[in-house]
């Protein structure tokens, strides 16, 4: 038993002296570990930082920062030459500026252009703060730079991309809506800029409920709308349906409507997804066309008809003029032959 107790003990010993050497080995790693690891998510999110040393008047980059900026770092010393000559001359005054108020303890949190010496505009965020003061005076500062020119060109063209958008809906008269439908919570419901158009409506007026949405529609399209979207609403399918609406302002306008349902199952939310185009123009349109097809047909009609009749009219005024050769000397019958001649005539000149 005691031989037991020795051997763990020695095995206990054993053990707590090679945890103590591995975490001396891992205290020796830990900081070229944190260093490369630090480099490298500094790499990968285009984010450099900096610090500066007030009292010792010095400043660090990171390597990352001289990449950013396409310097290298054994030519260009950050505490000798300026970074003020690559930002872009509209933006320099404003950044040196900024510098300037960051010894005052003002956080700085803006963006700008930079010119690398290859020619290339980037656009770069940047955050600095004081880290220190002595005597009422800043002792050090330090600040992250981000090369956020991807970023930007994105948002540029998705801003590019939707104003595109808008103004497609717009020329073709069709906004959007959305219902988001959560349990337990209110409804909320987003109207497009071109959907409180075509509405007539500001932009704080969109409907709160389904009831404030049908005070919109004609009287006699309302108790359609409301029994067709409730059926929807109670089988999740697709709505489709055509509407009149009449704007604040009594114009009456005839919309398209179209629905359709996504659902999370995870949570139980459902968000509706609808257009809505307003085919008033399209509606009128159509029923000129209608009228027109209408006039068509009735003169065709006539047309028929009249060459149906002028056909009879020939075939009695040639039967007149043949009675009338057969009783020369009859003067009753040749004047009664002669009227229904005029008459023959006159129904030819109609037609």
């Amino acid at each position: 038993m005691l031989m037991v107790s020795i051997a763990l003990c020695v095995i206990f010993n054993t053990g707590l002296a090679f945890l103590f050497v591995r975490l001396h080995r891992l205290s020796q790693e830990q900081p070229r570990d944190r260093d490369k690891f630090s480099r490298r998510v500094q790499e990968m999110a285009a984010l450099g930082s900096w610090e500066g040393d007030y009292v010792e008047n010095r400043t660090s980059w990171s390597d990352e920062v001289y990449r950013i900026f396409r310097l290298d770092r054994n030519t260009f010393d950050v505490n000798k030459d300026s970074y003020l000559d690559f930002i872009h001359p509209e933006d320099r005054d404003r950044i040196a500026h900024m510098a300037q108020k960051l010894l005052d303890g003002e956080a700085m949190d803006t963006t700008y252009r930079l010119n690398r010496p290859d020619g290339e505009t980037r656009i770069l965020y940047v955050q600095a703060e004081i880290s220190g003061m002595v005597n009422g005076k800043p002792k050090a500062a330090h600040g992250f730079v981000q090369d956020i020119t991807e970023r930007k060109r994105t948002e540029d063209a998705l801003r590019e991309s939707e104003a595109r958008l808008s103004e497609e809906r717009e020329v073709a008269n069709v906004g959007t809506w959305d219902q988001y439908v959560v349990p337990n919570q209110p409804d909320r419901v987003v109207w497009s800029t071109e959907l409180h158009r075509i509405f007539g409506v500001d932009k704080d007026a969109v409907p709160e409920d389904f009831e404030t949405y049908l005070a919109f529609l004609n009287d006699e399209d309302r108790e359609r709308a409301k029994r067709n979207w409730t059926q929807t609403l109670e089988s999740d399918t697709p709505f489709s349906d055509e509407y009149r609406i009449l704007r604040p302002h009594g114009a009456e306008r005839v919309i398209s409507s179209h629905a359709r349902l996504y659902r999370d199952p995870r949570h139980g939310n459902k968000h509706w997804m609808a257009t809505t185009t307003d085919i008033t123009e399209r509606k009128l349109a159509q029923e000129q066309l209608q009228q027109a097809k209408k006039k068509e047909a009735i003169g065709q009609f006539t047309g028929d008809i009249a060459h149906d009749f002028n056909n009879l009219l020939t075939v009695i005024l040639g039967n007149l003029q043949l009675t009338g050769s057969c009783i020369d000397g009859n003067e009753e019958l040749s004047s009664m032959v002669e009227s229904g001649i005029r008459a023959s005539d006159r129904g030819a000149d109609l037609t």
